[in-house]
């Protein structure tokens, strides 16, 4: 026992998980343990995987929550990180890239989109996800901040620590994800070609008047 509680280990693991992230084909995932919640006290448990990813962050490649099984993710389409992520992810479906019905049938199945892209300029992939009843979680950089009204119809998020905070939060509260999809919907039904455009100039018109 002393030896995985002796202080000196922080360095050393910090040694062992440099190695790992140096290796491109390795994925760091810490597995997060409800189990001494009981014990100690939420607070404290809190408090120590905060201060655990601060001091480690740079190596942890993804969070895994006991308790929070029977979850999996849908991930659609292909990339350069496809065959990666396909066999490091144990809890993952990649169907490689989905068109028409397929798709349709793909995204009304979610119960969550998790899109975390900082650069994407519309998102296209939010309103297919919309139209579809699902919420979306998204970031504040990019297009589909402004798709997304946040509470109202998905979660708008300014930090990697609270996207997944947002996700695991509708992972638990169906009512609350029911809810937010429903306005999703209902939001993206209101749109069309016609409005996005009508958006679109009164908000050139209007940055062309401040200038």
């Amino acid at each position: 026992m002393e030896r995985f509680t002796a202080g000196s280990g922080a360095a050393d693991l910090r040694h062992m998980l440099a190695a790992f992230d140096s290796d491109p084909g390795c994925l760091v995932i810490l597995n997060h343990p409800y189990w001494d919640q009981p014990m100690i006290g939420s607070h404290l448990h809190d408090a120590l995987l905060e201060d655990f990813m601060e001091s480690f962050r740079p190596w942890i490649h993804a969070l895994e929550i006991n308790g929070l099984r029977d979850y999996r993710f849908e991930i659609v389409g292909h990339g350069a990180e496809s065959e990666r992520l396909r066999s490091n992810l144990r809890l993952a479906r990649l169907p490689g890239v989905v068109l028409g019905r397929d798709l349709a049938i793909a995204c009304a199945d979610m119960d969550v989109s998790l899109f975390p892209s900082r650069t994407d300029t519309y998102g296209n992939v939010v309103w297919e996800a919309s139209a579809s009843g699902v919420p979306s979680i998204v970031t504040d950089s990019g297009g589909p901040q402004y798709i997304v009204r946040n509470g109202e119809t998905g979660v708008v998020t300014r930090s990697d620590e609270e996207f997944v905070n947002s996700a695991v939060a509708l992972y638990r509260a169906r009512a609350l994800r029911t809810g937010l999809g429903a306005r999703a919907r209902a939001a993206a039904f209101r749109q069309s070609w016609d409005a996005v455009f009508d958006q679109l100039y009164a908000e050139a018109y209007e940055a062309a008047v401040a200038a």
